[in-house]
């Protein structure tokens, strides 16, 4: 059943709340007490205040004596349009079983006021119960609403309610003015494992007025990343580019370092650091000191399974020194998860303008997506190397691909530790 005991005790924190209670543990504290309910709810006088056990099983309610009805109705005699009043009344007819009266008497209370928490709270808590659950979320939205201060409590009832589709729409839009609430709403929807699906709908990042934070979207390619989910990941990760980046998209993006938007992982994360250092610029640009193994540039691609050849050119390199006699910038193409090395291209720096070529590799079925990194293998006599690197790309190999005997790769040219795939 829908409305779940949790859910019955969200609810009946949440009118503890708007009654003006200390806490739902000093209600039952005090459950055998006497109390006058409507100086309670009504808030006639605060020095009077006691509590009393709300009947969940047969819904919000507060079972009101005889003396206490002749205050209430004298109440609604004086203050006719007195929202919170009529609640009370609603609730006491709860209690006494009166459920068709007491919807009518909540209808009654939001035409008057359609902020009054206590009706809100009485009419959550009917729809959930009888199933209702888009007009449950509806009625928890406005509780959100009149009631702000509140949100942990009515966010793990909106969360629940999520998961029903109908409700998507109505809860995106309520997110797109970025309430206080949005925050703790989605980090509840990711720490409950809903559907990715869900989530991103709800975030709404295809409508171009909603405000979600670029930390929203990192946290939600991240997590997909984390459960190595990598082609939602990177179909959210695209959709969250601007129109004038989509038509560029290639494999990689961005294969030209012309600074293309859009953070790692499926863009370029750059070395600059330790005195080693990659910039795009029409090319990359990249200065290495060549005194320790470095990855340089890498990026999460999403490949088909199949047969491919790296090709890359260099577009110009020098030595700040001698000449360090071998190749010291090495592509590198990793199996992801798990970080296998499936493929290299080891480029000669010498020969500058001339596309290079790898050697066919495969990307077999149990890779999700592949790390693409650029590395420098350490020498024996550090010489600072200098060079651009004007482009990089995947092409389908038109030959039956054998693997690759990687293990005979010199081990110079596979720096470690391997590059971190998380953004």
């Amino acid at each position: 059943m829908l409305y779940s005991s949790a859910t019955r005790w969200a609810l009946a924190g949440v009118l503890v709340v708007a009654t003006g209670w200390a806490s739902l543990s000093h209600v039952y504290r005090a459950a055998n007490r006497r109390i006058d309910a409507v100086t309670l709810v009504l808030g006639d006088d605060p020095e009077v205040l006691r509590t009393r056990l709300i009947d969940l099983n047969g819904g919000l309610a507060v079972r009101l004596d005889p003396a206490e009805r002749v205050r209430l109705y004298q109440r609604l005699t004086s203050k006719p349009l007195d929202g919170t009043a009529f609640a009370l009344a609603a609730l006491d007819a709860t209690a006494k079983g009166e459920g068709e009266r007491a919807a009518k008497l909540v209808a009654h209370a939001l035409a008057l006021e359609p902020r009054t928490r206590l009706a809100w709270l009485w009419r959550l808590d009917h729809q959930m119960r009888t199933g209702q659950t888009v007009e449950a979320a509806n009625s928890t939205l406005r509780l959100l609403a009149v009631d702000p201060s509140q949100y942990p409590n009515y966010v793990p009832i909106l969360a629940r309610l999520a998961k029903d589709r109908r409700n998507i729409s109505q809860i995106a839009v309520a997110l797109r003015g970025n309430p206080g609430w949005r925050g703790p709403f989605l980090s509840t929807l990711q720490s409950s494992g809903f559907d990715p699906a869900i989530r991103f709908a709800i975030m709404d990042a295809g409508n171009s007025n909603v405000y979600t934070i670029e930390q929203e979207r990192a946290a939600f390619v991240a997590d997909l990343i984390g459960k190595a989910d990598y082609e939602r990941a990177y179909l959210a990760w695209v959709s969250y580019l601007p129109e004038s980046a989509l038509a560029s998209v290639d494999t990689p993006y961005d294969a030209h370092f012309r600074g293309m938007p859009g953070p790692p992982p499926f863009n370029w994360q750059l070395t600059a650091a330790d005195g080693d250092r990659a910039e795009t610029n029409n090319g990359l640009d990249l200065s290495y000191s060549g005194r320790k193994p470095v990855t340089l540039a890498t990026q999460v691609v999403v490949l088909q399974p199949g047969g491919y050849r790296l090709r890359s050119t260099v577009a110009n390199a020098n030595s700040e020194g001698p000449s360090s006699g071998g190749t010291t910038l090495t592509w590198q193409i990793y199996c992801l998860p798990g970080n296998r090395l499936i493929g290299t291209l080891a480029l000669d720096t010498n020969a500058t303008g001339k596309p290079q070529m790898s050697v066919p590799f495969d990307v077999p079925e149990t890779c999700q997506a592949v790390s693409l990194s650029l590395t420098g293998a350490a020498s024996e006599f550090p010489v600072r190397l200098n060079a651009r690197i004007a482009g990089v790309q995947f092409e389908r190999a038109t030959a039956p691909v054998s693997a690759p005997d990687l293990a005979a790769t010199p081990t110079s040219a596979i720096p470690s530790p391997q590059p971190s795939v998380t953004p």
